[in-house]
């Protein structure tokens, strides 16, 4: 069957958990049409993940995928429109590590679209579903965007469909830890269900005749 790839992190900056890690865990393995979906969650490190990430690519060709982040203070599920090659942060990840400014390869700034079916996105998720889903050019340069920038620069080599999405804490965790903006699971999930099922409509459509990869 194709793959579609999940990706996720592990908890970082004092958070108990993080909600992208338990929606990969919970979707690992379901079938949707001719795909399942397979889960990785990355370790919150520069010098780890991208190096696991760019692994995962190699080994599983995946057609389609998805890497997910949590964003402490989003209201909406953040589909991100664009990625950068930079890695800057003035928080250290897990490994305590907080790079300056550093290019994750070559030395000229580069710049990575993602390959998201943004109007079925639109159209499906947000004005027939009425999910909580919005886009955005704000990705930042911690390693949501190394993830986000390795995922783009894949797809567009492989023409691929997917890119990367940032999601609120879960209901349970902003509960916890006292959080102002979050969002029950179910409704991420239904979400990251939605947005997966777009882009395989979009990686369909691409393989037929007088269509190409991105037109709406």
């Amino acid at each position: 069957m194709n793959i579609v790839l999940l990706t996720a992190f592990e908890p970082f900056n004092g958070y108990h958990y993080n909600v992208t890690q338990q929606i990969v865990e919970e979707l690992n393995g379901v079938e949707i049409e001719n795909f399942v979906v397979r889960g990785i969650v990355l370790p919150v490190s520069f010098k780890r993940a991208r190096q696991e990430l760019l692994s995962t690519l190699k080994e599983m060709k995946p057609r389609i995928v998805v890497g997910m982040g949590m964003a402490p203070r989003a209201t909406k599920v953040i589909v991100e429109l664009a990625a950068h090659n930079v890695a800057f942060s003035t928080v250290p990840d897990n490994d305590g590590y907080a790079p300056q400014g550093e290019f994750l390869e070559g030395e000229n700034l580069v710049v990575m679209p993602t390959r998201m079916p943004l109007h079925t996105i639109l159209h499906r998720c947000v004005k027939e579903m009425k999910l909580p889903i919005v886009f955005s050019m704000t990705v930042g340069s911690y390693l949501c965007n190394l993830a986000a920038y390795t995922i783009h620069r894949y797809l567009n080599e492989n023409n691929g469909v997917g890119g990367f999405i940032h999601l609120p804490p879960s209901t349970d965790l902003a509960m916890r830890m006292k959080l102002d903006t979050y969002l029950p699971k179910k409704v991420l999930v239904d979400c990251v269900l939605c947005i997966v099922r777009s882009c395989i409509e979009e990686l369909k459509q691409c393989y037929s005749p007088g269509h190409t990869l991105g037109e709406q």
